[in-house]
Order: structure tokens, then C-alpha cells, then sequence
């Protein structure tokens, strides 16, 4: 992993001399795959084997399903569309870029804070950050927000989670900055107390293909890492809900779900 130091390259300044090493991690750490061997099923996942017995999978099932509440703690707005182009040149709709949805959920429900991009430091590496939350509500939740049709970034959203709450619950710097991050971006101004340590987690997962999320929906990989996630969380008091965030209705004829 690299950060661009240069702003603007000239033949004097290349781009090899512009990059900075920030980390870097094994390819093990990066890939999913599933094989059966016989009877037998196995997974890799976050470097480790795991073999997908029918307890193991009961587990897993287990304690994923209450995290999809019937009745979702935190009202989230639905997804606006907007008209984009297609890799065909064709106008479609399309959900406003992530982002995008995190300002307006904030301008939308009074009390909350949007903290996309508000990195506090990483009190491990010096030079890169840590993202606690995507939004931050009126009464303390930490919600973070990904659109998604694979696994990959749902386990990475997972695991940011458990970063997050276990920098805020260890670290008194993260902390602080964390505080005076919800301070100064809340309008109005807000505050918490600098000892803050959060009881709430919601995932808010917006399925691109327009599938209902539910622990059936929800894809293997990521299944496991969330249930990984929920019992570390659960083990400092802090509990996990997982909703699915839908779209606003757009006519039919400018949809364009496969392309």
C-alpha cells in the first residue's frame, strides 16, 4: 500500500520518487476461495483454512440471524438515483455514489453526524489513518454504510468495525480525536465525552443488484467474518445489527441492473 506524496509530476519528479510505503501484507490476506474435497468443504479466508462443517455452518447461521432485526433500531433514509451512463453509453439509473448518500442521510435525520472521511490517526502507524464511522447518530450508534455485489467488501467493512471499537476502547488518543471529530463536524455542534466508548454497531448494506439483504442473501465470506465481527464486539459489551438499506423507486424503464 502506497500514498502519492508528489501533487504534480514533472520529468524531474517521476512517480516512483512521489511514493510512499505505508504497509504492506501477504496476498494470502487478500483472497477467498472455497473448495470441496470429497465430502468436505473448505475456505480461505483473511489468510486462515477454515472447513465448512455442518456445525461449524449451524454456528455461523446461529449467530448471524439476530443480527437482522424485523423491526431495525436506526431509520435510515433510502438510496437516492441518479441518471447515469452505462458501459453501453445508455442512460440509467443508478444509486448517488456513497459518499454522496452519507451527507444526505446526515442532512436527513436530525442529531446525526457525518463522519465519512473524518479519519482520527492511527496510533500503530503514524503516517495513515483510521475511518471510525461512516455516520454518527443522535443517540451514540456508530453506523457504517457500503454499497456492494461481492463479498470482499463486506468482510473488509466487518473487520473495520471491530478496528474501530477496539482503537476507541484501548487507545485514550483515538479517543479525544474522536470527540473532537464529532464536534466540529456536527451542525449543530455537538459534544461526547472524551472517554467515549460506543455500545452500538449498525451495518448499513445496500445490495446493488436490488436483493433484499437477509442472512440467507448475504454472502458466505462475509457471513463468517460478521459472525467473527458480532462475538468480539459482544465480548466489550458492544452490540452488532445489520439493515438493509433500500432505494428510492425509479421507473423501471431506466433500469439497467445488468450492465
Amino acid at each position: 500500500m502506497f500514498r502519492d506524496t508528489l501533487s504534480a509530476r514533472t520529468a524531474l519528479a517521476p512517480r516512483t520518487a512521489s511514493l510512499e510505503a505505508l504497509s504492506k501484507e501477504t496476498a494470502m490476506k487478500w483472497i477467498e476461495a472455497a473448495f470441496s474435497l470429497s465430502s468436505r468443504t473448505f475456505c480461505l479466508l483473511d489468510g486462515e483454512w477454515y472447513e465448512l462443517g455442518a456445525g461449524y455452518l449451524r454456528n455461523v447461521n446461529e449467530t448471524v440471524a439476530p443480527l437482522f432485526p424485523d423491526a431495525p433500531s436506526v431509520d435510515l433514509p433510502r438510496w437516492p438515483l441518479v441518471e447515469k451512463l452505462n458501459r453501453k453509453g445508455m442512460r440509467v439509473m443508478r444509486p448517488v455514489d456513497e459518499g454522496d448518500y452519507n451527507k444526505l442521510a446526515a442532512q436527513a435525520r436530525r442529531g446525526w453526524v457525518c463522519l465519512d472521511k473524518k479519519n482520527v490517526h492511527n496510533p500503530f502507524r503514524a503516517s495513515n489513518s483510521v475511518e471510525i464511522c461512516d455516520l454518527f447518530t443522535e443517540d451514540d450508534t456508530l453506523v457504517l454504510v457500503k454499497p456492494t455485489h461481492s463479498s470482499s467488501p463486506l468482510s473488509h467493512l466487518f473487520s473495520q468495525a471491530r478496528v474501530s471499537v477496539e482503537l476507541l476502547f484501548e487507545n485514550a488518543a483515538v479517543r479525544a480525536e474522536f470527540a473532537r471529530s464529532v464536534h466540529v463536524n456536527s451542525d449543530p455542534a455537538r459534544s461526547i465525552p472524551e472517554g467515549f466508548t460506543p455500545r452500538h454497531v449498525v451495518f448499513a448494506i445496500l445490495l446493488r443488484d436490488g436483493a433484499k439483504l437477509t442472512p440467507d442473501s448475504l454472502f458466505p465470506f462475509s457471513a463468517i467474518t460478521l459472525a467473527q465481527t458480532a462475538k468480539a464486539l459482544a465480548a466489550r459489551g458492544v452490540t452488532v445489527e445489520v439493515i438493509g438499506v433500500e432505494c428510492k423507486s425509479a421507473p423501471s424503464a431506466m433500469l439497467d441492473e445488468a450492465a
